[in-house]
């Protein structure tokens, strides 16, 4: 295993318990969820290299709608707390 695909596999393990454990932000858990790509590609740096530019598109992808998910309900609700996103309100 090479430096780089222990920093990958390392950034998304990172990611997965930093998600699991960010329960407050919706920026936060966001930033999360983009580390996640970015450790596959350095985990599928080694290999071809269509599959790193797909993963790249993919991410790229992901970004974009990660942030108008976050544009909208920051508009909708007033704030990125994931409490206020709640449906049923106890």
């Amino acid at each position: 295993m090479t430096l780089v695909e222990f920093l990958g596999l390392g950034l998304v393990v990172t990611a997965v318990i930093g998600v699991s454990l960010q329960l407050e932000h919706l920026l936060c858990s966001l930033l999360l969820l983009e580390v996640i790509p970015l450790g596959l590609y350095c985990l599928t740096v080694g290999l071809d290299s269509f599959l790193c530019l797909f993963l790249l598109a993919l991410s790229a992808c992901e970004a974009a709608v990660g942030l108008a998910v976050l544009v909208a309900s920051a508009r909708a609700v007033g704030s990125d707390f994931l409490d206020s996103l709640s449906v049923s309100k106890a």
